[in-house]
């Protein structure tokens, strides 16, 4: 046994004229906003606010799934509870899991990660020729000496 399915299950019925109810309270609320912005106020403050009022009750009759893949009346309603709703903001520290170091198929390290090894000898003869040299001030003057001129005013 065959069932005919209809196909046009989402499509809502024109009510008013090409309307649907629902363009049809946006549009009638829009007009009566801008009825009420014009009653009570003067015309160049109106005017832009009323401009604004009609685009956004345009948007919200005839903005469909297309432009934001939901209606822009649940785009609108979605970013209203997101700015009247209190937010607050935590921050958790999560620890690393420490992964040892890579290693190549063959079994050792991966010379991009490997950090190089400093001879403690090398390290402790540079300090000690720094120290010793620190105290001559003549031979300081004469490696500086093209550099800083004592006649200059600028190194006085």
């Amino acid at each position: 046994m065959q069932f005919k399915v209809p196909k046009y299950i989402e499509v809502e019925n024109k009510v008013f004229g090409q309307f649907t109810f629902k363009q049809f309270v946006y549009l009638a609320g829009g007009a009566g906003m801008i009825y009420i912005v014009f009653k009570f106020t003067p015309f160049l403050i109106a005017a832009p606010i009323a401009v604004g009022i009609g685009a956004f009750a345009w948007a919200l009759a005839f903005l469909g799934k297309e432009k934001y893949g939901r209606p822009f009346s649940e785009v609108t309603e979605a970013a209203f509870k997101y700015l009247s709703r209190a937010r607050l903001y935590t921050w958790k520290r999560i620890p690393k899991k420490q992964t040892p170091a890579a290693e190549t198929p063959s079994g050792t390290q991966n010379p991009l990660l490997s950090i190089p090894k400093i001879q403690a000898g090398k390290l402790s003869n540079k300090s000690q020729e720094i120290e010793v040299s620190g105290d001559d001030n003549e031979e300081m003057e004469e490696a500086t000496g093209d550099i800083q001129d004592k006649n200059n005013p600028i190194f006085r």
